[in-house]
């Protein structure tokens, strides 16, 4: 299934950035998560037509975490974000 966003929003995937664990010398409960990050970085699969910000298919961006939004339809997972969230494009150098 695909997805054509509307109304400014950008569909997005995430970028896996799992670092690596260490061992430490720190106990911690069982039940302990580490919190998660406040922004996330990626990769833009399709923008909205009346979106104004300069981003293409394919550039990585990084946006507030917590502003992700996640949509099942139909056993398909979707992830957008609205534009406003956007805080910057990922560029090589």
């Amino acid at each position: 299934m695909r997805i054509s966003p509307r109304n400014r929003h950008i569909v997005v995937e995430k970028v896996d950035d799992k670092q690596e664990e260490s061992e430490s010398n720190v106990l911690l409960p069982a039940s302990y998560k580490m919190p998660d990050a406040p922004y996330a970085i990626v990769k833009v699969i399709e923008i909205s037509p009346t979106c104004v910000i300069n981003v293409s298919k394919g550039d990585k961006i990084v946006v507030e975490n917590s502003m992700i939004q996640k949509i099942d339809i139909c056993e398909d997972e979707f992830y957008l974000v609205l534009e406003n969230y956007v805080c910057g494009v990922l560029t090589n150098r």
